[in-house]
């Protein structure tokens, strides 16, 4: 069996080159928001509770939460 890639492929004219970019994604943060939301979320819970959850926010995991990535790409092509 031979092996024939993607290279040989535009190499022989068969296949156009693949060219793409990333597309950059306007990311901010509003801290205040954030905050005001999170003192909404949290208000009927005690303070030991909140102490716990602002422990374990973790920024890296809202940006990365795959409904959030979706809802971002599907309002770039709207």
């Amino acid at each position: 069996m031979s092996k024939y890639s993607f290279s040989d492929s535009i190499r022989d004219h068969a296949t156009l080159p693949l060219n793409f970019e990333p597309v950059p994604v306007d990311l901010r943060v509003d801290r205040d928001t954030m905050d005001r939301e999170f003192d909404i979320l949290t208000r009927d819970l005690p303070d030991s509770d909140i102490a716990e959850l602002s422990k374990r926010v973790n920024m890296q995991a809202i940006m990365y939460n795959e409904k959030r990535i979706h809802i971002i790409v599907f309002k770039q092509y709207m």
